[in-house]
């Protein structure tokens, strides 16, 4: 709840929105990267599994609700075993004065699929629940944190502000902040 806030400070101070907003994950919500989309603000939020994901021997969970198949022309998503999940209801929700859309998606067939201790636990068919809007903002922040400037400021900003904490807790022994 604290970016916004901080990037309006900024507007007053100098008149004038910053060109690239640098972060850690903690701020990469959906409210925080609409919110500077809408400003024309290149965010560059590092998602906590970044790294993670950056390695060669990283196999992404096929049973993961962002690794399936979405099929955008037929608003489907295609299950681990290459069932079509149907779109059966959407939502809206306001959480912080952005208002989001849950669409849910359900499988049919799940009872005797070889593959359903693996997929999920649910009692019945499997139902996910997918923010599109979310992600869509969620996959550019990733793409724009492989491009040449991207990978400048994901070198830079652990020397910029861990070294600050580094500074605080060790030299000067403050280990707690309330």
């Amino acid at each position: 709840k604290t970016l916004i806030p901080h990037v309006e400070q900024h507007k007053k101070l100098y008149n004038t929105y910053p060109d690239v907003q640098v972060t850690d994950a903690g701020y990469g919500s959906e409210q925080n990267l609409e919110y500077l989309h809408s400003k024309a603000i290149a965010a560059y939020i590092k998602p906590a599994d970044f790294d993670r994901k950056q390695k060669r021997r990283y196999q992404p969970n096929p049973f993961v609700t962002e690794n399936l198949h979405y099929d955008a022309v037929k608003d489907i998503f295609i299950c681990p075993a290459g069932k079509p999940m149907i779109k059966v209801d959407q939502q809206r929700k306001k959480e912080n004065g952005i208002t989001k859309t849950y669409s849910f998606y359900k499988a049919r067939g799940c009872k005797n699929c070889p593959l359903r201790d693996a997929c999920h636990k649910q009692k019945g068919n499997r139902i996910i629940k997918v923010n599109h809007r979310g992600q869509q903002l969620k996959k550019q922040a990733h793409q724009r944190l492989l491009t040449e400037p991207g990978i400048y400021y994901r070198k830079k900003r652990p020397a910029d502000v861990e070294s600050v904490f580094g500074n605080i807790k060790h030299n000067k022994n403050f280990k707690r902040f309330l």
